[in-house]
């Protein structure tokens, strides 16, 4: 049982670091390699600041139930990166 659980453990860490990694990847990038890279976002709103918030969301099913990844990054004024956030992601 302890095996089991290390292995989960660990896996758990490296998937959240690998998409960390990856959407930490484009702070600093403009808004336009993002989305060249991942697609039109699935909902844009404009914030307050005179930037973007881009969202992208994936909603998937299995025998235990439905899941929706919820992926967000937010632009300054000049359309660049500046922060992500994420949740309900798989981290596999």
């Amino acid at each position: 049982m302890r095996v089991i659980a290390l292995v989960s453990l660990i896996i758990l860490v490296a998937g959240c670091s690998t998409l960390e990694k990856r959407m930490k990847s484009y702070v600093g990038s403009h808004r336009d390699h993002l989305i060249q890279r991942w697609g039109p976002p699935t909902q844009e709103a404009k914030l307050s600041t005179g930037g973007h918030s881009l969202v992208y969301v994936n909603t998937w099913g299995d025998g235990n139930g439905l899941y929706t990844c919820r992926k967000v990054f937010n632009t300054d004024e000049k359309e660049v990166v500046r922060s992500w956030t994420y949740s309900g992601c798989p981290l596999f």
